[in-house]
C-alpha cells in the first residue's frame, strides 16, 4: 500500500526569514503576528508546522503518513485512520 506524507516545514528555519517571506508565505497575518505564533509554538517544544489537514500530524516528528486508499483496498478511510492513530 502507498504511503502519502505531508510536507512540513522547520520552525527555526521560519523564524530566520525576512518580513517579506513570512508575509508571502502567511498572507492573513502580519510578520511580527506570524513570528509571534512560530515562537509560542517553539517554546511548547514543538519543531514543526505541517499542513492543516494532516491528520495526527506531530510538531516534534511531522507527518505520520496517511494510506493512499484505492477502490481496490478493503479498508475504509475511518477504519484506516483508527489503524494509523491507535496503530491497531
Amino acid at each position: 500500500m502507498k504511503v502519502t506524507r505531508h510536507l512540513s516545514v522547520n520552525i527555526d528555519y521560519l523564524l530566520g526569514m525576512t518580513d517579506r517571506k513570512l508575509n508571502n508565505m502567511f498572507p492573513e497575518y502580519t510578520a511580527a503576528e506570524t513570528r509571534q505564533d512560530l515562537q509560542e509554538r517553539k517554546d511548547l517544544g514543538h519543531r514543526l508546522i505541517g499542513s492543516e489537514n494532516c491528520i495526527g500530524f506531530d510538531p516534534v516528528k511531522g507527518c505520520p503518513g496517511h494510506p493512499e486508499l484505492t477502490n481496490n483496498n478493503k479498508e475504509t478511510m475511518a477504519a484506516a485512520a483508527l489503524k494509523m492513530i491507535y496503530n491497531c
